[in-house]
């Protein structure tokens, strides 16, 4: 675990591991961006399907929606960091593959969707334990520091991340699904650094049928959870047509190259910083449903 220090927080960047690992995750966090834009990209040079080009996104989504509640009480069960591995390596072969297939020329819609869906529930795999993975690795009086350090590489991602993939599309998508790799890599070695922790006793896990059972009466207990939950569903409905259909509007309407439609994305990630940056003002509104419809565009996963 990173030592404890003093109250202010910056200090977890003194200590080289903390460092190592926020390091790795703002590097996993822009060839995942940078990724995504390759493959919307190379979608509309496919086809101009506007269903198949939605489909980019989509498909990256669904495994979260599936998946979502078991791969967390898995998580639980077999250890945080070495889900992360599993993750690491499950995305960094999946890219491999990728890039290989689009430098031979072979990439087709249907298994560029396949391996972007394979890729989701990667993605899946390492969300349900990195979080958990910081509340082992932080001190209790440092883990909203290390949670909003966090939040900062993904907006530092969202905002930087498209303009990078852009200009390196101009070498070629291969070569981005290879930078993706290389993410993948230095993530990797970033938790091998880190010490396993100390196993919980047995006895204390439930079996993961018994474990969703609990999540789900719990959920069916707290009422209060409803709202919000129909709240974002109902809020990122919209916004994820928006960014799903993107590329073809930069393409075919605004009529830019990728660059630009890196651009577009990286405006929609300083507009994501920018509002993070302002709820401590909004909250004190009297009405924050107010600020809503104005205040979502990139999916939010650090709250």
């Amino acid at each position: 675990m990173i030592e404890k220090g003093s109250a202010g927080g910056y200090e977890l960047f003194a200590q080289r591991q903390f460092r190592d690992l926020w390091s790795a995750n703002l590097v996993l966090n822009l060839g995942q961006v940078m990724l995504l834009l390759a493959a919307a990209w190379i979608m509309t040079s496919l086809t101009q399907n506007a269903v198949l080009v939605g489909l980019v996104q989509a498909t990256t989504s669904l495994p979260f929606l599936v998946l979502a509640i078991p791969v967390g009480v898995i998580s639980d069960r077999v250890g945080h960091r070495m889900l992360l591995l599993v993750a690491q390596l499950w995305m960094a072969s999946l890219a491999v593959v990728l890039a290989l297939v689009e430098w031979l020329g072979h990439l087709t819609p249907l298994p560029l969707l396949v391996l972007l869906f394979a890729i989701g529930a990667g993605l899946v795999l390492q969300q349900a334990a990195w979080k958990p993975f910081l509340h082992e690795m932080v001190p209790p009086d440092k883990l909203v520091a290390a949670i909003s350090f966090n939040a900062l590489s993904n907006k530092l991602a969202q905002a930087i991340g498209p303009i990078i993939g852009g200009f390196l599309m101009v070498i070629g998508a291969a070569f981005v699904f290879a930078v993706r790799v290389l993410s993948h890599l230095v993530m990797i070695v970033a938790l091998r650094h880190v010490p396993k922790p100390a196993a919980d006793p047995a006895p204390q896990r439930l079996d993961v049928a018994g474990s969703l059972r609990d999540g789900w009466r719990q959920l069916r207990t707290a009422p209060a959870l409803y709202g919000p939950m129909i709240r974002s569903a109902l809020l990122m409905a919209p916004v994820g047509g928006v960014l799903a259909l993107l590329p073809l509007e930069a393409k075919d309407n605004i009529q830019t190259g990728v660059i630009g439609y890196g651009g577009l994305l990286a405006a929609l990630g300083v507009g994501t910083a920018t509002g993070v940056s302002l709820m401590p003002v909004l909250q004190r509104s009297n009405d924050q449903n107010l600020w809503i419809p104005g205040g979502r565009t990139f999916p939010d996963d650090d709250l």
